[in-house]
């Protein structure tokens, strides 16, 4: 009598499931009279980072009243793997001093396009910090053949608040009024201690910390061929 040996192979280990942001925060993105305050957001970017392959949430650093300013980073799960390979290809690529015309054509070839969308200089401007959860979600979990060619072809950096205490203001401030007399009076304080409006024009100074973090980003790790500035 013949006997024959059936061996399941284990199921593949999968990831743990994503909240989208409506689940996550309990309404979507844009609903009337509802924000997502910065320290939820960050709280979401971390969770992504922790269950996708796809993205990496870093702290930049602090803000000038110490909370976080980070960026996520996203890609492929191999180039997440290999960050620190793609950083040195955007560094060589911007020093022509360091790089011939012929190892950039070759590096060039090999690295990847860089993007990176600021949101929120300016606190009050709320929505496209709001829109950067459906992002970071969008391309963390979408498996459409247009996702999957972004994240194939670019690396994507997130910077989903460049004030992130002036989001904390202006969402703090709206909760307290909303659906009282007040819900659309303006915030009385300044959207960033000391600079209010004007930290979108500091890049000629740096003498706020928030643009120290950006430049940084932008002129000393990443030197991205895109900077979006979703204001």
């Amino acid at each position: 009598i013949g006997y024959s040996l059936l061996v399941s192979a284990p199921a593949a280990e999968q990831e743990p499931a994503i909240p989208s942001p409506s689940q996550f925060f309990g309404f979507k993105m844009g609903e009337e009279r509802r924000l997502a305050h910065w320290d939820q957001i960050v709280d979401y970017f971390q969770l992504i980072a922790q269950r996708s392959k796809r993205v990496a949430v870093d702290e930049v650093g602090k803000t000038t009243l110490g909370h976080p300013y980070i960026l996520a980073t996203i890609s492929t799960p191999d180039t997440i793997d290999n960050l620190e390979r793609y950083k040195a290809i955007q560094q060589k690529l911007a020093n022509p001093r360091v790089t011939d015309e012929e190892e950039a054509n070759t590096l060039a070839q090999t690295g990847k396009v860089v993007v990176l969308i600021g949101a929120n200089v300016h606190a009050p401007e709320i929505g496209t910090n709001q829109m950067m959860n459906d992002l970071v979600y969008q391309l963390a979990t979408e498996d459409s053949a247009w996702v999957k060619h972004v994240l194939e072809n670019t690396i994507v950096l997130l910077i989903p608040s460049q004030n992130p205490d002036g989001q904390r203001m202006v969402v703090d401030w709206y909760r307290r009024n909303v659906g009282t007399p007040f819900e659309g009076s303006p915030l009385p304080d300044l959207y960033h201690p000391y600079a209010g409006h004007d930290n979108n024009r500091d890049s000629f100074m740096l003498s706020q910390i928030e643009t120290q973090h950006l430049n940084r980003v932008l002129y000393q790790e990443w030197f991205p061929e895109v900077y979006l500035d979703k204001h």
